[in-house]
């Protein structure tokens, strides 16, 4: 989580965005949607995400999906854990 190119809060409209794309649009095998997402979000930085998602393995938008949501499940579980711990 710590090498996350991307903070929680874009993490988590990435996750809306592409659960919306994928649900409306269909998985097309690539990653218009998510390109388009950081195109618009982060325009500095798309390519530098781009290549860290490829580098997870990610080759289309539900794959972006599934990653993205897992890391989200990932943040939230660590949270209430820390928070449990207070």
């Amino acid at each position: 989580m710590n090498t996350l190119p991307i903070d929680g809060l874009l993490m988590m409209r990435l996750m809306e965005h592409l659960k919306y794309g994928v649900n409306h649009y269909g998985c097309d095998r690539d990653m218009e949607l998510t390109g388009r997402f950081l195109q618009l979000n982060l325009p500095e930085d798309k390519k530098e995400v781009m290549d860290w998602l490829i580098d997870q393995g990610i080759a289309c938008d539900c794959d972006a999906f599934a990653f993205v949501s897992k890391l989200a499940s990932m943040a939230h579980n660590q949270l209430r854990v820390h928070n449990n711990a207070l």
